[in-house]
């Protein structure tokens, strides 16, 4: 998708959520643009599986809203490889595993809570984020990574991200960034929907070129720091490195593929460099 089309999307989500109510319903508006973007068989799709999304105007605003800034990925990775099952993901030899600080592409800058669902770890990893809680860890909202790998843009994304927020941050007062999701597969995403999160049936995590970023704890807790990531994540989407959509708790961001290949080969980002050098 080039810039233009991008601009394109941008401009017309304000159009799209500033019509008057009491001059068309918000079905009526609904089905006036559903030409105009994929996202509306998004918006069907949730509705069905959750019709709590309908319950009012505002909650099927805010849904219509995401999934408009988000229809863009849809776009981008069209065609690319899904990840239908684990053993898809398993049998990917290319994706990085992450679990370990140090992987075999260098060391892992950004952090994440390890989901291991059995039968035998249910109580424990409801004590694990009940403790999370009590000692506010920034993992406190989130229950943590089922998939513990991602396509190596992906990775080196999130560490870039970590690494710059970081650079201009006393060593003392920064908590690692936490990530609360990367690659999903479709089948988990389908079980997310039926619960209620906005998890449409083609985002760009089943690609594994997107991931959640924590927001609440930091903006609550490390002003500084939610305000030196902020500004990381405005530069990279001013610069359509990535698309960002503000989910208020988190940021949901997707690597352009444009991008992919920049990613994708070894770069070095020490806490003195800035992104331009990058570039």
């Amino acid at each position: 998708m080039d810039s233009s089309l991008f601009e394109f999307y941008k401009k017309k989500i304000p159009d799209f959520l500033s019509f008057n109510t009491e001059k068309k319903s918000l079905s009526e508006q609904v089905k006036s643009l559903s030409g105009d973007f994929g996202f509306m068989r998004q918006y069907r799709y949730l509705c069905t599986v959750f019709p709590e999304h309908t319950k009012d105007s505002s909650t099927q605003r805010r849904l219509m809203k995401i999934l408009q800034v988000q229809e863009i990925e849809s776009r981008w990775y069209a065609g690319y490889k899904r990840y239908e099952d684990t053993p898809d993901v398993l049998s990917d030899k290319s994706l990085i595993e992450f679990n370990k600080t140090q992987t075999a592409h260098g060391k892992r800058y950004f952090s994440f809570i390890h989901l291991i669902e059995n039968k035998l770890t249910r109580i424990p990893n409801a004590l694990a984020r009940r403790m999370r809680i009590l000692v506010n860890h920034p993992g406190r909202n989130t229950m943590g990574l089922k998939i513990t790998r991602c396509p190596l843009p992906t990775f080196r994304l999130l560490n870039c991200i970590a690494q710059i927020s970081a650079k201009n941050i006393p060593h003392q007062k920064i908590k690692p960034l936490l990530v609360n999701s990367v690659l999903r597969t479709v089948k988990h995403q389908m079980h997310l929907a039926t619960l209620g999160y906005i998890a449409p049936f083609n985002s760009s995590h089943i690609n594994g070129y997107a991931a959640d970023i924590e927001q609440k704890w930091y903006k609550e807790n490390n002003p500084i720091q939610h305000e030196a990531i902020q500004s990381v994540l405005d530069d990279f989407a001013s610069r359509q490195i990535i698309n960002c959509v503000d989910y208020s708790n988190l940021w949901h961001i997707c690597l352009n593929p444009k991008y992919i290949s920049q990613f994708s080969v070894e770069y070095a980002i020490d806490r003195q460099q800035a992104w331009e050098d990058f570039e």
